[in-house]
């Protein structure tokens, strides 16, 4: 089923949306139904701090300078950042910055704002009111003729040509050669030879300079060009064609070379345009030239006009003559304030026609609507605000009798009625008769809003009421009474604490917690006050009160926790080069099937996993993490028992067998602190041991009872079951017993590679990062 909404579409809802409503609607009530707003709204965090930086330097200097010319004159070490951002972004940035560099009501020096006082800021402001075309502070007369040729060129040249005037444009403002080095990354060799090169030939010799290195022949334009003018086709002749024309001159004459050859020398040549701008074209472009020319003449050489300038395809004629209605109304109303009534009125569908569109359709049709030069006449006289001030505040005094302003005024408006209301209506009342009698003297709609505190839609209505011969409307219209006393608003604020701050079951709710629905029921039943769930909702929280989900807090049992802490973590800050150190613990069993998680789909499509399954095989995982080197041994077993945890010791003392010192630390299971067990390592570090097999001595330090969180290898557990058995369906148990050995090779490879970062970097989306600290949860209850 489609719908019809309030702006006039229709539109179609999925069951999964309208589902979503519904959950919504019967846990949260009429506020579920709202739109979240955005999260990131007015933050920017693809804007590094420096280009921040830039951007406030260039603000500062010029407050009015348009976003898109801002982008293009940001220094070269911001501008790959700046290249980063997206134009929205940027110009979003720009904006709400300039809103607030605005609102500063502190000097430009003040600590607020962006200091100017060090001699590479100055410089950047004066360059960029150059680029902005604005004048320069602190300069001589002298200079101010240079300044301006030098500013259109650094607005029209190529990049290379704009970084060298610019030095020398900083060199004339008086800034040192170190100072032009550090704010435009050019050596100081560099801005000296511009300098010198300028002081001898001018910004030309800046220019052809450049041209040597590339081996390229000047031509100034056509006038260095041969060109026989008796050749040029009757038609009209402009700067472009004329400057076309001579390009492809030598190509008019006979010659031995072939077209391609001579487009060739041609298009290595360097053309000095008449505006001082040097250019080079292309072989495909010069030939494009000749053959138009040859074929059409010299109006060929001419850019084409637009072919759809001055239409507007998308503009209906409805569109047209409501915004020649709305001209005519009121010709100085705002383009947005036009545009918004076309989409009242549902003329715009699906955005269409552009704003661009209806923008420059407004630009071409208002000065048909201008007053004509009596109307102008009668009107210049209260475009100031302060004759416009005067001239109300005489009328709220009672000093303009309605005679008076109905010859003044134009139209049959109720003088004496709107006289009364202004003098001793209420505030609305008074508002309402002041912008009704400013209109109809002329006065400008800009003043009427300043001064009255009114908006366009607000005139517009007064306007239309006032045609309409509906002037009396604007006034009697009935005001909204709030029939509720402020003793009931009490009494339901006080029952409905009450009821919050009682149990469901006292209510006869068969419920552990409230919710809108089940508070407003039992508000009906025992109070009998009847009330929307928002107006509940906005009473708690009014009130302090919010739903909040418990916090599951992993916590130890264990009397000697902070002991047993602070001696492992006295052990870690001591270890030698010839010590390490191991977390131990077993991860499984876990079965082999089907798992669930998330992963991509087509729209519409659900991946379903059956809740019963057949195992494919079980595993136990055994391991042991190094924290120095942050390397993992592992291997596999079917139980958790005593002989595994002697078999890891074996392995480990094997591996290790170079070291002086090893480390155990796990939890207290009970195969961890088995007699067995500790007869082993006593028997590891007798002396008749260590004779025939020499190797590291074996050290215990157990974690506190029930602070598994603690074990650092739980978080490297989670890393691997959430990289390798998250959304998995491996067919047999080899095949998942090769991904986790696979995953932890390339582990213990990256780590040995990489050992300056080992435990800080998170490796196969462990939960926390690998290193022993007391506020880590390591365990993850998703995964276990």
């Amino acid at each position: 089923m489609s719908w019809s909404l309030p702006n006039g579409e229709r539109r179609q809802y999925s069951s999964g949306t309208i589902e979503d409503w519904l959950y919504k609607y019967r846990n949260r009530g009429i506020d579920g139904l709202r739109d979240n707003p955005r999260r990131d709204r007015g933050t920017f965090r693809y804007l590094s701090p420096s280009l921040r930086t830039e951007i406030d330097r260039i603000l500062t200097a010029c407050p009015d300078a348009q976003s898109s010319k801002i982008r293009t004159i940001l220094p070269k070490t911001v501008s790959n950042d700046a290249d980063a951002v997206s134009q929205s972004t940027f110009y979003r940035y720009v904006a709400a910055r300039r809103r607030w560099l605005s609102s500063l009501a502190a000097p430009v020096n003040s600590r607020n704002s962006v200091s100017v006082t060090s001699p590479e800021n100055k410089l950047r402001i004066h360059l960029i009111a150059l680029l902005m075309e604005k004048s320069v502070p602190d300069v001589d007369k002298p200079k101010i003729d240079n300044l301006a040729v030098l500013s259109s060129f650094m607005q029209s040249s190529t990049a290379v040509t704009r970084r060298k005037i610019a030095v020398v444009t900083a060199n004339l403002l008086g800034f040192s050669p170190t100072v032009i080095s550090d704010v435009l990354g050019v050596s100081q060799q560099l801005c000296l030879r511009y300098i010198s090169l300028y002081q001898q030939g001018g910004i030309e010799k800046l220019q052809i300079n450049e041209v040597k290195k590339r081996n390229l022949t000047v031509v100034r334009s056509y006038e260095d060009a041969t060109v026989d003018l008796s050749t040029l086709v009757a038609g009209s002749i402009t700067n472009t064609s004329l400057v076309r024309f001579a390009i492809i001159s030598p190509l008019l004459q006979p010659s031995s070379k072939t077209l391609k050859e001579r487009l060739k020398e041609i298009s290595d040549n360097l053309y000095l345009l008449p505006n001082g701008i040097l250019r080079q074209y292309s072989s495909a472009a010069i030939e494009d030239w000749y053959y138009k020319f040859r074929k059409h003449g010299t109006n060929a050489l001419n850019d084409p006009p637009r072919s759809d300038m001055n239409t507007h395809r998308t503009l209906t004629p409805v569109i047209c003559q409501s915004i020649k209605e709305f001209l005519k109304e009121a010709p100085q109303l705002k383009g947005s304030n036009l545009i918004s009534r076309l989409d009242d009125l549902g003329l715009r569908q699906n955005d269409e026609p552009s704003e661009a569109t209806l923008y420059r359709y407004i630009r071409e049709v208002r000065p048909l609507y201008v007053p004509n030069e009596k109307e102008a006449t009668l009107k210049s006289a209260f475009w100031d605000r302060s004759s416009v001030s005067e001239w109300i505040l005489k009328i709220v005094l009672g000093s303009s009798s309605p005679q008076d302003l109905a010859e003044e005024c134009d139209g049959t408006v109720p003088f004496d009625k709107l006289v009364d209301y202004a003098i001793s209506g209420y505030f609305l009342q008074r508002r309402t008769a002041l912008c009704v009698l400013s209109d109809a003297r002329g006065i400008k709609w800009n003043l009427i809003k300043d001064i009255c505190g009114v908006s366009d839609d607000i005139l517009y209505r007064c306007r239309k009421y006032v045609e309409n011969g509906r002037t009396d409307e604007l006034f009697n219209r009935k005001r909204r009474k709030n029939s509720e006393s402020e003793l009931s608003k009490k009494k339901r604020f006080d029952t409905i604490l009450e009821i919050v701050h009682s149990l469901p079951s006292t209510y006869n709710v068969n419920r552990t917690t409230w919710t809108l629905p089940t508070i407003r029921q039992a508000l009906i039943d025992t109070a009998d006050i009847r009330v929307s769930t928002s107006t509940i909702s906005r009473i708690i929280r009014q009130s302090g009160l919010s739903w909040r989900r418990a916090r599951t807090k992993l916590t130890s049992t264990d009397p000697e926790y902070k002991e047993k802490v602070k001696k492992i973590t006295a052990i870690l800050q001591g270890l030698g080069p010839r010590d390490r150190f191991f977390s131990v613990d077993e991860f499984g069993p876990f079965a082999i099937k089907a798992r669930g998680g998330m992963t991509l789909m087509l729209k519409g499509e659900t991946k379903t996993i059956l809740q019963r399954q057949k195992s494919r095989g079980s595993l136990i995982l055994i391991g042991a993490l190094e924290l120095c080197t942050n390397q993992m041994t592992h291997f596999y077993s079917q139980k958790k028992n005593t002989a595994e945890m002697i078999k890891l010791l074996d392995i480990l003392l094997y591996e290790y067998s170079d070291q002086a010192r090893i480390y155990f630390s796990w939890d207290a299971a009970s195969w961890h602190a088995s007699k067995r067990l500790y007869k082993k390592v006593e028997e590891v570090n007798s002396r008749e041991y260590r004779k025939m097999n020499p190797g590291p001595i074996v050290k215990l330090a157990p974690l506190p009872t029930g602070a598994q969180f603690l074990n650092v290898i739980e978080s490297v557990f989670s890393g691997m079951a959430r990289a390798i058995l998250h959304n998995s369906d491996y067919g047999s148990v080899m095949k998942a017993v090769v991904a986790i050995d696979r995953h932890y090779e390339e582990r213990n490879k990256h780590f040995l590679e990489n050992q300056k970062r080992a435990g800080k970097k998170i490796w196969g989306k462990e939960r926390v990062p690998a290193v022993f600290k007391e506020t880590n949860y390591c365990k993850d209850p998703k995964y276990r």
